[in-house]
Order: structure tokens, then sequence, then C-alpha cells
């Protein structure tokens, strides 16, 4: 399995879908982020299950000793089996290690940019169990709890020429290299060209093989997949459990006796932010499927600066969230510093997780202004248009039907459907243009579904 280096790549939390129309409940943002890569073991009846935790430094107290200052934290991992509805109910495995990190610069321990990798492994039983990792901090006594699903995949079938790992997210990937620095978070930002993903595949016998891969969009998860349905594959994947249209790529991957390294990279540039999951399927020369990985990870919108660069289109932008008397009151601040403060106080109270330095609100109302007005600004800005405030006001539809002109045939139309509120909304090419209007305002009872 991969070897890990030390990590000092700024990480992102996950970016939340807000619903405007409601006020979202606060969540808390966790101090530390939790991942694992279930992987083969020489036991049969187990699995070797790597977990990785990553802490900020500013999460740690630091004691300055001879010229340094030093962190000491321990970390438990502890492992529950759990029954039909997800509940602990029985502890299977309890594992603690101690760490120590060393900073000469002070400013670095104060980072919420900079952070500490661990790494421990261990073997369990596959089946689905419930994970817990606790951090405590040794100079301040603060302790901070993860639990998670965590679904250990077996590799025991005698009769498997081909096995692969989960697969995990790198930031550091390069041909040349051989150690990777995993992504703990599973969240990249908008500004990266690509995801990469490492696996490892084990193989009794040398064989080509084809890597079959497909990226699809998620609506409302989080979760990590389910690879239960990922083991009995068609051909053509047509089985899978997905949620939007999963487009299928392939590579070729030779490998020998034992264990090799494949990586699959997914160009970033059309994804746009939000939860994505990505299925890996290994296939012979038949088209045979011999194993299957599946992992889910985010893409994090880093456009917010831009958005804010003029602070009086900013306010006009947020009359879809502001009540017409708010939006006065910054707007005749005498200063435009003035109207920055006031701006941004407006957003404090909206974060639903205060004390964090994101205020994912603000992220997800600023991302629907920039999607809109790259989609629908043909005439005005997108922001402006009946098709761009819906979507700022309601987010992504559930569906969308398109009706496109067609000689002798009625106006173009389009109907939006958002399962979510009951509601849907129709959009009429009146002009012939693409200029879509609303056909009955917003808040019109027959919009409902």
């Amino acid at each position: 399995m991969m070897r890990i280096l030390s990590l000092r790549n700024a990480l992102m939390f996950v970016l939340l879908a807000l619903v405007f129309v409601v006020t979202s409940t606060a969540q808390s943002v966790p101090e530390f982020d939790v991942d694992y890569v279930s992987t083969r073991t020489s036991r049969t009846d187990r699995t070797k299950v790597d977990f990785f935790t990553k802490i900020a430094l500013n999460q740690l107290k630091f004691l300055s000793r001879s010229g340094q200052f030093v962190a000491q934290y321990e970390v438990t991992t502890e492992v529950f089996e759990t029954n039909s509805k997800g509940q602990a109910i029985r502890k299977v495995l309890s594992n603690n290690w101690d760490r120590i990190v060393q900073i000469k610069n002070y400013a670095e321990t104060q980072s919420d940019q900079i952070f500490d990798l661990t790494t421990n492994s261990l073997e369990l039983s596959p089946g689905s169990m419930m994970g817990q990792v606790t951090i405590e901090d040794k100079n301040s006594g603060k302790t901070f709890v993860r639990e998670f699903a965590l679904l250990v995949r077996g590799f025991s079938a005698e009769n498997k020429p081909i096995t692969m790992s989960d697969l995990s997210l790198v930031d550091d990937y390069s041909p040349s290299r051989t150690n990777f620095t995993p992504n703990v978070s599973n969240t990249l930002g908008s500004d990266r060209s690509e995801a990469v993903f490492n696996f490892d595949v084990f193989a009794k016998e040398a064989i080509s093989l084809t890597v079959s891969y497909s990226v699809q969009q998620l609506k409302n998860s989080a979760r990590r997949p389910s690879v239960r349905n990922l083991l009995n594959f068609r051909p053509d994947g047509s089985n899978l459990e997905t949620v939007g249209v999963a487009n299928w790529n392939s590579k070729p991957l030779r490998v020998k006796p034992g264990e090799n390294s494949g990586v699959v990279s997914i160009p970033l540039k059309d994804l746009k932010a939000g939860a994505y999951q990505i299925n890996v399927l290994l296939k012979g020369e038949k088209g045979e499927t011999y194993d299957a990985a599946a992992k889910v990870f985010h893409i994090q919108w880093m456009g917010l600066d831009q958005q804010l660069n003029d602070i009086d289109r900013a306010i006009s932008q947020l009359r879809y969230i502001a009540k017409e008397n708010e939006i006065s009151q910054i707007r005749n601040q005498s200063t435009s510093a003035k109207r920055a403060d006031m701006f941004m106080d407006f957003w404090r109270k909206r974060d639903p997780t205060p004390g964090t330095k994101r205020n994912e609100a603000m992220e997800e109302y600023y991302y629907r202004i920039f999607h809109v007005n790259r989609n629908f600004g043909r005439f005005n800005d997108g922001w402006q248009t009946d098709q761009g405030e819906v979507y700022v006001r309601f987010g992504e539809p559930s569906f969308i039907q398109k009706h496109p002109y067609n000689f002798g045939s009625a106006q173009a139309y389009e109907v939006w459907y958002y399962e979510n509120i009951g509601k849907k909304f129709i959009f009429i090419d009146k002009s012939g243009v693409g200029d879509y209007k609303l056909l009955r305002p917003i808040w019109d009872e027959r919009n409902r579904m």
C-alpha cells in the first residue's frame, strides 16, 4: 500500500448544499478529518484497513521547548459491530498511538491551513461496522471525536484472480513518484485541474486488464458508497446504483503477479461544485469484471473572492435572500468600507458554522450567482434573469424537461421540477432567441406539483 508523506497542503471542508427558502440548521464542522482504505492482507479471513487522520495545527496546543514549539496528542481508533439500524452494539477492536509535532515557526502553530497527518493500520473482519476516532491533546486536555460508517471489504475468494483495494484520492501524484499524500478530507478546490485516485491491484498471475471508470454527481449524499452492489456487474455497468448519468471511460493496465499500483485521473474542468462518486471496474480481456471500488469526493468552489470584488454589486445581488430594508441599510452607509462591514455582518448572522473561517451559506449563495451568470447571461447578467432568480433561490432543480422549438410547433419551453419543495417552474422562450421568461410568478400557487 502507498507510503505517507508529511502533509502541508491546505484542505477544505465539504461544501454544504444549502437551500435558502428555509433556515438551515447549523452543523458543527469537524476539528479533524478521517479517511480509511481497505486492502488485502496475507490472512484470507481478514482485511487490512489503513486509517488516516489530519488535524489543523491551530487545533493543538504548542509548548515552547528548546527553541521549538511542541504539541503532543493521542489518537484512538475504535471499531464497533452494528445492528440492522447501523447502531453500535459491541466494540470489536480498539487501538491507540501517540503523536509528537515539532514546529520551529510560532506563526505556523496558529494556522488552520497547515496540517499534521497520521496513519495507522488494523486488521479487521470484512463487514459493515462503525468507526470512531478520538484525538486527545495532551497539552490542553481537549478531546475531539469523529464517528463514521466503516465498510470493510473482503478479499478472501480463493478463485478470484484479481482484486483491488479501496480508492484513495491523492494530492501530489506524479508518474515518477512512488509516495503519495492522501487527501484525507476527499475535497478539492475548483481551481484544481484534475482529481487523481490511487489503488492497489493484487494479481495471481500477469494479465492485461481494462480499467473502466465513471464519475457521477450526487444530489444529497456525503456517505461512503456501498460496494455491495458493485460486485455483480453487467458488461456495460448498467446495474450500478447511480445518481445521475454515468459516462464511462477506460484505460489499459498490465499487471504482474503480486501487488501492483493503479491510478485514475479525472479532469475537473467540466465539474461544478458539489459531491461526486467515482466508480472503478477492473475488467478482463473478455469484458468480465474481476473487482470494483467506489468513492465519494467533493469539489469546493474557490471563486468567492472574485464574486465579492465589487462590493456594491455583491450588495445588489442580495435581493433573493435579504429584505429590501436590509439592502437599503447596507447600501446607505457613507463609505465603501462601512458598506463592506455591514455586508459581512449580514452574512455572519447566517453562518451555519460560526467560529470557523468559512461561511458556507455565503459561499453557496454566491456560487449560485456565479453559476447563473455563466449559464443564463445571454442578454442580461444571469442573476437578473428569471431562470437565474429561481436557481439562486432554490438551487439546482431535481430534474428539467426541455422542449425546444421545432418548425410548426409551439414556443420552446422548459419545466424545472423541485421535488424537495413540491414545486415546478415553467419558462417560455417567447422571443425565440433563448430568453426564457417565467410563466407564472414564483409565489403563484399554480407552481405546486
